[in-house]
């Protein structure tokens, strides 16, 4: 019995040892954690504070880490007081549009040309007797905006058909030009796609039809400048002449700014006269600026900020005017 008692007391030990390293760290980890739930917090200096950011949400903007930040709406997607990227209209595709006009603007612009176009067309007479310009200038206007539909990003409308139909009215709008009979009779074959396009109705496209083209090729340059003319001053400036004014016509000036900032970049176009001019380009650019600005300001309802955005519209087109004739 004796001889077993020290090889008892050995295994005893070994027990005790292996069980204490089974626990000791459990009971360590809860001991220290009591432990330093009760010292008070550390203190840092200021200059170990300065190095982070109280919020950093405030400083990062929203959306999730890694994803992308969505930015608020602004004039055409542009922030106030900056003019969208991207040089001459030729050059202006996809997502450059949609930085300066809206589908619905697009839609409506297009929409609203059929019912005067039906009065310039409804009979020969009325056709030869100076409606025949009022077509001029309705279609060469839906030209440039069917245009832009094609290379517009996403499902717009009248994007299946723009390029088929642009062809026709561009046609129209270089045709009206004289009061002749068969500028009348296209004229009436434009009208009638133009409404079936509003109807939803399918239009074919010859094999050699491009999707988009240079803007010369859709439209002269002076009925765009007469639409520009009267968006500036036929809409625009009685709708600013006062706030009362300004935010009953929110919308309409949205519309006619954003119109008129589309047809400030398309007559930017280097194969229209003058597009290589460096200083009829800083008054188109000045006037696309302006516009997308005076956008800017209808969302914020800044009656003011609206104001100095239309001066800077006028001024352009003044000083345009006054060096250039169309």
């Amino acid at each position: 019995m004796n001889r077993l008692w020290p090889t008892r007391m050995l295994r005893a030990t070994f027990l005790v040892v292996a069980v204490a390293g089974v626990f000791w760290p459990a009971w360590a980890q809860s001991r220290g954690r009591a432990t330093r739930g009760k010292q008070p917090p550390r203190k840092w200096s200021p200059t170990v504070l300065n190095a982070f950011f109280p919020d950093v949400r405030k400083a990062v903007g929203p959306g999730r880490p890694g994803g992308g930040v969505p930015m608020p709406p602004a004039a055409g997607g542009s922030p106030a007081g900056t003019a969208p990227s991207g040089g001459s209209a030729a050059g202006t595709e996809g997502q450059g549009w949609a930085k300066v006009i809206s589908p619905e603007v697009l839609e409506d612009e297009i929409k609203s040309s059929i019912t005067p176009l039906a009065e310039a067309v409804s009979t020969p007479s009325k056709f030869k007797s100076g409606r025949h310009r009022v077509a001029r200038r309705l279609f060469s206007v839906d030209a440039v905006l069917l245009n832009i539909v094609a290379q517009y990003p996403g499902d717009v409308r009248f994007k299946r058909v723009a390029p088929a139909l642009r062809e026709v009215v561009a046609r129209s709008g270089f045709n009206c030009k004289v009061n002749s009979d068969s500028a009348f009779q296209g004229a009436k074959r434009a009208l009638e796609l133009l409404q079936g396009a509003v109807r939803g109705e399918k239009i074919e496209a010859g094999s050699d039809v491009e999707t988009t083209v240079p803007f010369p090729k859709a439209a002269d340059r002076p009925p765009l400048m007469q639409r520009m003319e009267e968006a500036q001053q036929g809409k625009l400036s009685p709708w600013l002449a006062s706030e009362s004014e300004f935010k009953a016509n929110a919308e309409k000036i949205l519309h006619e700014a954003q119109l008129l900032a589309a047809l400030a970049r398309v007559i930017q176009d280097p194969e229209y006269e003058y597009g290589e001019d460096d200083t009829y380009l800083e008054y188109a650019k000045a006037m696309e600026k302006g516009s997308l600005d005076l956008v800017e300001a209808v969302k914020l309802n800044n009656y003011e900020q609206a104001r100095k955005a239309l001066a800077v519209v006028t001024q352009s087109c003044s000083d345009c005017h006054g060096d250039y004739r169309n």
